[in-house]
């Protein structure tokens, strides 16, 4: 038996040795999945400001590009209404005199008529020369007005060209920008999925020397039990054998106690347990 309880006593060793190993690994596995949980939680978090960032961008990219086309159309109806004032200005007559000769002119027959006698002939053809100067006069207001609106058009076109350039120049630099978030999300996508392969690689490890320290665990409990069972059969055997003794020097008492014998107190007292205990 004592052999026995030796190779029990070694075993244990060994296996509570191994099972400390075990569980040194084991702190030593969580704490390495821990930290790449977290470090895959933060990369989530990224991930998500990236991807919001990502949203907002192609948002305002599509909001001005609806600008964009509105600027466009805006355009167009501008460049529709320059080309027909052209046409306007190319129907109207285009005056032969200069304007200023033809308000001097009127200015002088005005003159005449107000001045110098006149009979009624000379008024009639007065008159007549100063409404065709009046006509000239409304053909070059005509032409200045023509000039004035398409001047005013023009001007209204090179603004929407300006805005056209800085809208398109801003949708190129956002473009540039959602590219570059893009790559960004691509990349933290690629070492998110590392960090958790690694993660679920050390956490199937973790698993598996769980199992290992149960299971040794499991066996210690074995050993211990089958030890605890060796020290009360030990103990009982030793039991048997003082209640063998004790029965035995109780006869020997009684023996001489029948014979006339004296007995000693030890005698007497085994006697005693003896009789309590049921063994004489």
């Amino acid at each position: 038996m004592e052999n026995r309880r030796g190779i029990l006593v070694s075993k244990l060793r060994e296996v509570s040795a191994r099972r400390r190993n075990l569980l040194e690994e084991i702190r030593r596995l969580r704490k390495k999945r821990d930290e790449l949980n977290e470090d895959a939680r933060r990369i989530v978090e990224e991930l998500k400001a990236l991807r919001t960032g990502y949203r907002r961008l192609r948002s305002e990219i599509s909001s001005l590009r609806d600008k964009l086309k509105e600027e466009y159309a805006r355009l167009k109806e501008v460049r529709d209404l320059i080309q027909r004032a052209r046409l306007k200005m190319e129907k109207v007559a285009k005056p032969k005199t200069p304007l200023r000769k033809l308000k001097n002119r009127m200015e002088e027959l005005e003159w005449v008529l107000q001045t110098s006698p006149t009979d009624l002939e000379m008024e009639r053809r007065i008159a007549s020369e100063i409404a065709e100067l009046q006509v000239e006069v409304k053909a070059h207001e005509k032409i200045r007005e023509l000039k004035q609106d398409l001047m005013r058009l023009r001007a209204v076109r090179e603004a929407i060209k300006l805005r056209i350039n800085s809208i398109k120049s801003r949708i190129d630099e956002l473009k540039d920008e959602r590219d570059r978030v893009r790559q960004a999300i691509t990349e933290l996508e690629e070492r998110y999925k590392a960090v958790r392969e690694r993660a679920d690689g050390f956490h199937h490890a973790l698993v598996e020397k769980l199992n290992e320290a149960k299971t040794l665990r499991a066996e210690e409990k074995v050993i211990i039990e089958e030890l605890k069972q060796m020290e009360l059969e030990e103990r009982k055997m030793a039991e048997e054998k003082a209640k063998a003794v004790l029965a035995e020097l109780a006869r020997r008492a009684l023996d001489k106690l029948r014979n006339g014998g004296k007995v000693t107190v030890e005698e007497l007292k085994a006697i005693a347990e003896a009789e309590d205990m049921g063994v004489i």
